[in-house]
Parts: structure tokens; C-alpha cells; sequence
């Protein structure tokens, strides 16, 4: 099987910081524990995966994965929406949430930013946890999802560094091309030519990337969902008004 050039080659790491199963942790409410986060002291903002392999758990992976689904019933998607009803501005290592139903969410560090174009910025984040009625569920490997924030809540001093890349270069908007570019990367994985993709343009390299690194991505949908990514620190205001 062909390998990424030796400067994208991804070295495969013996042991893992997550959960070899999808066994869950019970929590109250829905509620992670305490000790769960959602502070990552860990994170990593570089692109280095920690895990390159076939995920030996498909078969559990995808029973959980029927879990998440939004108050609709659709399938978790690989793109979560930043919600603009935020204050809290998106930077490198920033804690996001993203709730799929009122019990349903996941946990998730921002690693790095992709691209952008006039009003949104694409950035990759990697999958923590997830929450769910039964408890909290660690991926097995390395998961990422893709978050579109509007540019007015991102860093902007360090977002305007990747100029306007896709008004520039490509018709359309970020917004709309990105289903399109998932679809066909998920395709080329399925077809085992997705090393093909990863010099073509920045973002069909990330992604190319991200799904060759991730064996779980495949399960997620390309299309919308209805849930609602929103940063950490958003909540805290409103978890404290309860207590």
C-alpha cells in the first residue's frame, strides 16, 4: 500500500492514551465526572497522531456510534457548527462541546486551524469523550471532527495568517464546499486511494490526512446534523446559575 511522503508520513506510536473499549464510566445527569474535563492539559496542537491502525472494536464501535444521533435521528456528522449565540472566541486548545440531544454530547480539543474564507474558519478538533444517557465513552483511537466557527469568533489575529484561501482559489463558500470534500475523501479512503488527495489543495490534504489517520472517521456522515457545537467556557456561566 502506498505511503505519504516521508514529510506527511504519520509514525504510528506503540500504546494508546485512550480506552482499547467502549465501556462506559456512569455519570449523574449526563453530566461528565469531575476528574473527566473538560480541561486538556494534554492537548496537542500539532498535527501528530498518536495511533495509526484498524480499529480491532468496529463491530462496538458502530453499535455505539448508533447512539449518536441528534433529537432528529440523523447519524453524528464529521462537521460541527459553532453556534453564534457565543461570547468566547475559538483559539488553539480551546475546549468545545458538541450536543447532539439534551443527555448526548462530545468533548472535544481544538488542535489546529485549515483554512478559511470571508466568513468562516475550519478548524480540527480531536474527540475527547463522549456523553451519553449510559455514561462516558473514550474513543478508541484518534477521532477528530471538523468545526466551522464564524471568523468573528475566532482568534483573528492568527486566522487572517491563512488569507482568504477558498474565495481565492475555489468557487463557493467554505460552508458549502465542505460536505462536497468530505464525501469525496471518504470515497477515496473507501477506495484506498486517499494518499492521492493530500498534495491536491490545503483542505483536501487535511481532511485526506485526518481519515487516513483515523480509521473510526468513516462512520461519521458528511452531511448536516442538527446538533450545536458551542465553546466550554459558554457553559459555565449557566452551570453556575444552577448550582
Amino acid at each position: 500500500m502506498s505511503s505519504l511522503p516521508p514529510s506527511a508520513h504519520l509514525t504510528p506510536v506503540s500504546g494508546s492514551s485512550y480506552d482499547a473499549t467502549y465501556d462506559q464510566t456512569p455519570v449523574m445527569r449526563g453530566l461528565p465526572p469531575a476528574d473527566a474535563g473538560p480541561t486538556f492539559p494534554d492537548a496537542s496542537y500539532s498535527m501528530q497522531f498518536t495511533s495509526v491502525f484498524a480499529v480491532p472494536a468496529d463491530d462496538r464501535f458502530v453499535t455505539f456510534f448508533n447512539v449518536l444521533c441528534d433529537s432528529h435521528g440523523r447519524s453524528a456528522s464529521a462537521i460541527w457548527y459553532l453556534t453564534t449565540l457565543g461570547n468566547m472566541s475559538v483559539y488553539l486548545g480551546a475546549c468545545i462541546v458538541n450536543q447532539y440531544t439534551k443527555g448526548t454530547q462530545a468533548y472535544a480539543v481544538v488542535q489546529d486551524c485549515i483554512v478559511r474564507d470571508a466568513t468562516h474558519v475550519l478548524f480540527r478538533v480531536k474527540i475527547k469523550y463522549w456523553v451519553t444517557p449510559e455514561g462516558l465513552s473514550k474513543p478508541v483511537c484518534d477521532t477528530f471532527a471538523f468545526l466551522l466557527a464564524p471568523v468573528g469568533l475566532t482568534d483573528g489575529e492568527w486566522s487572517r495568517d491563512l488569507g482568504d484561501y477558498i474565495s481565492t482559489s475555489a468557487p463557493g463558500l467554505l460552508i458549502h464546499q465542505l460536505q462536497d470534500a468530505i464525501q469525496r475523501v471518504k470515497q477515496a479512503t473507501e477506495d484506498s486511494s486517499v494518499v492521492g488527495l493530500v498534495w491536491e489543495d490545503p483542505l483536501l490534504s487535511a481532511l485526506a490526512m485526518t481519515y487516513r489517520a483515523s480509521p473510526v472517521m468513516k462512520y461519521f456522515a458528511h452531511e448536516r446534523d442538527f446538533a450545536v457545537a458551542v465553546h466550554c467556557a459558554d457553559l459555565e456561566p449557566a452551570a453556575a446559575a444552577r448550582s
